[in-house]
């Protein structure tokens, strides 16, 4: 049976990008000028979960995009430093930072969750079982 989508706030909304961004829920409710309870109740709602996750991963991937173009710096730095003769440790941990975390060396988890309400209901059901 397909449920019917439920339709956000705006102040719901701006509280799932609050959040997102990193504000705690009382944080997030300060700013809004509602209880942290009213966040607490939003969060039972699929749909606001769902919204939550979305704006986690559109921070994610502007993160990765602002990583993504530091990496021609990056790569300079390791190619210079390997033909300079200076001490390039701090140069080289730098740039190798940078290259770990945009997925070139190593590896970093990107944000988990389903961004649809429909999946947030699904994945509730389950954890029931």
């Amino acid at each position: 049976m397909a449920r019917k989508r439920e339709i956000l706030t705006e102040e719901q909304t701006r509280a799932a990008g609050l959040l997102a961004r990193g504000k705690t829920p009382e944080q997030a409710a300060a700013v809004l000028g509602v209880t942290p309870e009213n966040l607490a109740e939003w969060g039972q709602s699929c749909e606001f979960v769902a919204e939550v996750n979305r704006a986690r991963k559109r921070q994610w991937e502007a993160g990765k995009d602002g990583l993504r173009a530091l990496v021609p710096k990056a790569l300079q730095v390791l190619a210079g430093d390997l033909d300079q003769g200076e001490d390039p440790k701090l140069r080289q941990n730098a740039a190798a930072h940078i290259l770990r975390a945009v997925g070139l060396y190593g590896g970093v988890g990107e944000p988990h969750g389903p961004t649809n309400a429909a999946r947030v209901e699904r994945d509730r059901l389950y954890e029931l079982l």
